[in-house]
């Protein structure tokens, strides 16, 4: 949805000839291109507040589908993402990942094959 409504192009998908999951392995090969850029010097963080069920670029007021989870941070951008993907499922009691039809684990096992980082995590509370 957010590559719809983006007012900058910044991804353009030929939309009758590209699925969900070929945009999910796009976007982790863009990520691939930026990681060995930066030569793997980076720390990476999900903000996972007022969690929605419509995309939150849409131009539309929504509730929350579940109560604030907060920051997840690490060095691996597999493990962030599958530990957000994990939390969000659990907080939501089931509903995350039956949101829209789209699977949600595609990006996760796809950056893992390319070696991006392992989809293996421990959280640790700083609470």
């Amino acid at each position: 949805m957010c590559i719809a409504v983006c007012p900058f192009n910044c991804v353009n998908i030929p939309w009758g000839s590209q699925t969900a999951e070929d945009l999910q392995k796009k976007m982790v090969d863009y990520a691939e291109g930026v990681i060995k850029l930066m030569k793997n010097k980076m720390i990476y963080l999900n903000i996972l507040q007022n969690i929605t069920e419509e995309c939150d670029c849409m131009s539309m007021a929504q509730k929350p589908m579940m109560a604030d989870i907060g920051i997840i941070a690490g060095e691996d951008i597999v493990a962030v993402d599958q530990a957000s993907f994990d939390l969000a499922e659990e907080f939501s009691n089931g509903k995350f990942n039956k949101i829209n039809l789209v699977d949600k684990s595609v990006q996760t096992s796809y950056a893992e094959a390319r070696k991006l980082g392992s989809k293996e995590y421990k959280i640790i509370d700083l609470d």
